[in-house]
């Protein structure tokens, strides 16, 4: 094993003791919506989605319902005890499965065109998602100002070895080329872009197949 190789492997699991694997429960749910809202305000498809800061409230409300459902149906949220990177993630979805619309868990209307670009999202997660026998990565989030790719390669690995355990897939959308490149590193494919959103973003479904051996685990 190179130098380089023992020092990135050295460094990811002492990284991996930073990260919690929150709980269900309402504030667990607040936390982890609030923490996706402070590091992706920036985005151009978040910039599309909530444009105003009564979009931005109904999103916060409508990421804690979503990520509380999800915590009490199987879904897991990795977070790194600072709050500097956190990931959401869902079991297969089906008809049962546990990603219902939005519009079934709000307690009272919104915005429609808001709605309406929420449901275009919610369509491009489902069309990417596993069917059985998969978890999807619904949101990668992480602070702009920390060394983010580390963070990110940290979360991917923690729930990666769980993927690999269980002989599971790994999904995931890429919404920008750089994304798309990263996951790649990582292990995901993808082809041609499954096509754009309403603002002409364009968006990749991504694939990991489980290993059979894992980097800090040997052979």
């Amino acid at each position: 094993m190179s130098a380089s190789l023992r020092l990135s492997t050295a460094l990811l699991v002492s990284q991996l003791s930073d990260i919690v694997t929150l709980t269900p429960g309402r504030g667990n749910a607040l936390l982890a919506a609030d923490t996706v809202r402070e590091h992706l305000t920036g985005h151009r498809v978040m910039r599309w989605l909530a444009p105003d800061t009564a979009t931005a409230n109904q999103l916060g409300t409508d990421l804690t319902l979503l990520i509380e459902h999800l915590l009490e149906h199987g879904g897991v949220v990795d977070m790194f005890d600072d709050r500097s990177a956190l990931a959401v993630w869902t079991p297969a979805v089906d008809d049962q499965g546990p990603l219902p619309p939005l519009a079934t868990l709000r307690r009272s209307s919104v915005d429609p065109v808001y709605a309406e670009r929420c449901a275009a999202l919610e369509a491009i997660l489902r069309t990417s998602a596993p069917a059985r026998d998969g978890h999807l990565l619904l949101v990668m989030a992480t602070k702009t100002d920390v060394v983010s790719p580390v963070r990110v390669w940290t979360l991917l690995h923690r729930h990666h070895q769980d993927l690999d355990t269980e002989r599971l897939t790994g999904h995931a959308v890429a919404l920008d080329p750089a994304t798309r490149w990263l996951m790649h590193r990582h292990g995901y494919t993808s082809g041609r872009p499954g096509g754009r959103l309403p603002n002409g973003t364009p968006w990749w479904p991504l694939r990991r197949e489980p290993l059979t051996t894992h980097p800090t685990r040997g052979a």
